[in-house]
């Protein structure tokens, strides 16, 4: 009897401890399909979805050939969506904030800075009393709390790689191209051939000064022969 009351026990503390967890994370069993994520702004689970994917769990593949993707980002209350880049975004009412607008701004009247606060390094200021926070460049967000790319839309040809330090993009280049997006390709240029010490040059032929006294398949060239002499180059 006792060992029946001691499993009895046992089940019920497993069922409330899993029932406690899912009150703590609504996501838990809220799924969301085709690369949507779950966020639970005020304990409520509901889906974001990639762009061209909609539906209350992103169960829904946009038509092919929609090109709009704030037709399916969802902004709360009374937001509205805007792209930046190629990205949507929301644009928030002056009471709301965060990614989807789902949050209450919380604002001090005398001071609608004080409990603003503006990440990675934004200022806030208060024009008609409602905090605004002003980005340092690559950040954008309500509260500046996105990191933009600086390679984004940065496009490096030519099987360039775009980097950048100190969120300065530049194009590192291939073999064969220059130019700040790998966009020219560097010809390449003829050589004279190459005479190792000692070997005795084949003499004869044009002696000259400049290139344009000889061939235009030759260039002028040292000899070990003495002097210049007009010689056919190889491109390399």
């Amino acid at each position: 009897m006792l060992r029946i009351i001691s499993l009895v026990a046992l089940v019920t503390m497993t069922v409330t401890v899993e029932a406690k967890n899912s009150i703590r994370d609504p996501c838990a069993k809220f799924k969301c399909h085709n690369g949507g994520s779950c966020i639970a702004p005020a304990d409520v689970p509901y889906c974001v979805c990639p762009e061209y994917v909609t539906g209350s769990h992103c169960q829904t593949i946009a038509k092919s050939g929609t090109r709009n993707p704030c037709r399916y980002y969802r902004c709360a209350h009374g937001g509205t969506c805007v792209m930046e880049g190629k990205k949507p975004k929301c644009n928030c009412t002056s009471s709301y904030t965060g990614l989807h607008c789902h949050y209450t701004v919380q604002i001090n009247k005398r001071k609608p800075c004080l409990n603003f606060k503006c990440l990675n390094g934004g200022n806030c200021t208060s024009p008609a009393d409602v905090p605004v926070c002003t980005c340092r460049p690559g950040f954008f967000g309500n509260k500046c709390e996105f990191h933009l790319d600086p390679c984004f839309n940065f496009d490096c040809k030519n099987g360039g790689h775009c980097s950048a330090p100190a969120d300065a993009p530049f194009c590192k280049c291939p073999i064969g191209f220059t130019g700040n997006k790998c966009q020219i390709r560097i010809e390449p240029r003829a050589s004279c051939p190459i005479v190792s010490p000692g070997a005795n040059d084949v003499c004869g032929g044009v002696f000259c000064v400049l290139d344009n006294e000889c061939k235009p398949e030759q260039k002028c060239c040292h000899s070990t022969c003495g002097g210049k002499i007009c010689k056919n180059v190889s491109v390399g």
